[in-house]
């Protein structure tokens, strides 16, 4: 656990430093290629299981190609990605809330194939919360 919080501490100290420097869209952060469609309206956010820690052989960021996720192929695996719209809409607990959920998938370990993966099993909109 202290060293997930270790790594969302991280991934969160280089998101603050480059944000007011170059703005939204810019380190980890990043505004959702499907933002207002209908699609998007089902989550509040996501990531790639371990996308911060992931590199393809040449070092590059994985896409999520690499690992057969259900998209276009083409998003980097190193990345949080929010519907920006939705996000205006919600209070600041459950902003919070969420960049602390999305923080654990994606600074923990990786890989849609790994059993440490931190995955979800339920949330409080499913049966068996």
């Amino acid at each position: 656990m202290s060293g997930i919080y270790d790594l969302m501490r991280t991934v969160l100290t280089e998101s603050l430093l480059a944000a007011p420097m170059f703005g939204w869209g810019v380190g980890y952060f990043q505004p959702d290629p499907a933002d207002g469609t209908v699609a998007s309206m089902s989550y509040v956010a996501y990531t790639f299981f371990g996308g911060w820690q992931r590199r393809r052989r040449d070092g590059t960021p994985r896409r999520s190609g690499d690992d057969n996720y259900d998209d276009d192929g083409t998003l980097r695996e190193d990345s949080i990605f929010f519907p920006v719209g939705k996000l205006l809409t919600r209070t600041d607990n459950a902003l919070t809330k969420t960049i602390i959920h999305e923080l654990a998938h994606f600074v923990g370990p990786g890989g849609p194939k790994n059993g440490n993966r931190i995955d979800d099993y339920t949330n409080a909109h499913k049966n068996n919360f």
